[in-house]
């Protein structure tokens, strides 16, 4: 599809965001209200496909039952006279968390501000009986705002389970998710028992990887699915000495092998974190990383081509920031050409007065 396309009589398309196996991902200009959107698109012989197409629409009418400001928008959906199915919605510019992580593990009240944010998503899916399955760093958006901090927003609704229609998005027979964040009941496929309390797990993996840098699980996929199902996680604060023993108990209980043993939903896990954080249980400080990134998702706007956007995805990043950059010895440095500047200054003054002064 050419760039100036008109599609749906008013979506004109201005360039592309990513390109995937099903389909495109595109920005266009909204003729109508003059707002710049995303529209994803699916190819003809995809949208044909019944099972890829009901997955695509029930996506879109699970995100438009969403009401809450951390989930992205949908705007419309629909079919083009060709065939190809289209969803146009709020166009996000940022990064994922993910990217931000790779600039080094996050202070501990911002992992937990960030992760409530997400919670505030999740807890009304759950509500509505929608299990995400696939809740991990690279689905959690920090959407750049003009004039405020970032927003994180959660994408890829793609696998989502309706408990209280018997609907799910995945063949049967394929494992729902990302392996290394997968519950337990998850890499065995029992579909029976996958609800909410496998996003609480998959919540907690995600926490425990923004404080420490790592999935608690590694190893090649046989052996981080054995390790799942069958060893504890490393101690959180072997790792992460800053971290209260309160807080890893919290994503230990997220961690339980058994769904019964976990929070029942995110409404509880929320719950819990929010006691930890009025208790004054997190004791790092607010940490230069989250400023910087900031200042950088409000000024960096990234060539299409760079952004690593799938359309096979959920949702749909327009543009990515740099990843907080790790700490170096650059601010030394310049501490250091300012101190020899001001010595160069004064020595110049006092030779200055030196030869001004009469024998």
């Amino acid at each position: 599809m050419k760039l100036g396309t008109i599609i749906a009589n008013k979506f004109r398309i201005e360039r592309v965001i990513g390109r995937g196996a099903m389909g495109v991902v595109v920005e266009a200009t909204d003729l109508i209200i003059h707002r710049r959107i995303a529209v994803k698109l699916i190819l003809p012989h995809h949208a044909a496909d019944p099972q890829l197409r009901g997955r695509f629409i029930r996506e879109a009418q699970v995100m438009t039952r969403l009401t809450t400001e951390h989930v992205a928008r949908v705007l419309e959906v629909g079919e083009l006279p060709d065939g190809m199915l289209f969803l146009a919605m709020e166009l996000l510019e940022g990064q994922t968390l993910e990217q931000l992580i790779q600039g080094g593990p996050l202070p501990v009240v911002d992992a937990v501000d960030l992760l409530l944010e997400a919670l505030d998503a999740v807890v009304e899916a759950h509500s509505l009986g929608l299990v995400h399955r696939d809740i991990k760093p690279s689905n959690m958006f920090l959407a750049a705002r003009k004039g405020k901090p970032p927003i994180l927003k959660m994408l890829d609704f793609g696998i989502v389970k309706d408990t209280q229609n018997a609907q799910r998005l995945t063949a049967t027979g394929t494992l729902p998710g990302t392996p290394a964040y997968m519950a337990p009941e998850q890499v065995a496929m029992e579909e029976h028992l996958i609800d909410a309390r496998a996003d609480v797990w998959a919540l907690g993996i995600t926490l425990y990887e923004i404080l420490t840098g790592d999935v608690p699980f590694t190893g090649s996929m046989n052996e981080m699915l054995t390790k799942i199902r069958s060893q504890a996680p490393p101690r959180l604060r072997a790792k992460r000495p800053d971290v209260a023993p309160e807080l890893e108990n919290v994503i230990n209980r997220c961690l339980s092998k058994h769904p019964t043993d976990r929070y029942a939903n995110a409404g509880e896990l929320a719950a819990a974190l929010q006691d930890i954080r009025q208790r004054g249980l997190l004791r790092s400080e607010r940490g230069a990383e989250r400023r910087e990134v900031q200042t950088e998702m409000s000024i960096v706007r990234r060539n299409a081509r760079d952004a690593p956007t799938e359309a096979d995805s959920g949702v749909v990043p327009a543009a990515t920031a740099l990843a907080a950059p790790k700490k170096s010895g650059s601010g030394a440095l310049i501490v250091m050409l300012l101190l020899l500047t001001v010595v160069a200054v004064i020595a110049l003054v006092v030779a200055m007065k030196t030869r001004l002064i009469p024998h």
